[in-house]
């Protein structure tokens, strides 16, 4: 995943892959049939260890704002700890070139974790702790707040 972070999904080539891998491109072509696909594969699975680091949100009668802090702090921590915001910065510099990417990245990593936020939002609704017409519009705009507005900021200014 080095190469994609270094150069991009457009420069990035199968022969430097099997390259920095020390395989013959029949043993890269027999896991994967494309570029797309082993990029996807390795999105994938980045997206899935860097939500792994994020706890269920679930409502155990807590303070919400304390159950929220649990749920976003680990994630945040390892977006800009750990740079994981780099694959945000290749993918966004090259979505209207490869919108598949920015498509896919956005259902692996912000729609989840906001659907996460509407789930714990329909649990505080169930309460009576939370306007239920408004579950979604709210996950969007916590997401929005919490992870985006950061996000943005690491991009433009690095994560110091």
């Amino acid at each position: 995943h080095r190469l994609f972070l270094d150069q991009g999904f457009s420069v990035t080539t199968m022969d430097a892959v099997t390259q920095e891998a020390g395989v013959s491109k029949a043993t890269v072509y027999a896991h994967f049939k494309s570029k797309h696909e082993l990029f996807e594969t390795l999105l994938r699975l980045g997206s899935e260890n860097s939500l792994s680091l994020m706890p269920p949100i679930v409502r155990k009668g807590g303070k919400p704002r304390d159950e929220l802090f649990a749920f976003f702090g680990p994630f945040l921590r390892h977006l800009f700890e750990a740079g994981a915001y780099k694959w945000t910065r290749m993918v966004t510099a090259e979505a209207e070139r490869h919108p598949e990417n920015a498509q896919l990245f956005y259902r692996c990593t912000i729609e989840r974790i906001t659907s996460s936020v509407e789930a714990y939002f329909q649990q505080l609704a169930a309460e009576n702790l939370f306007p239920s017409e408004q579950t979604r519009r709210a996950a969007e705009a916590l997401v929005a707040v919490v992870l985006l507005g950061p996000m943005q900021r690491v991009l433009l200014l690095g994560p110091g």
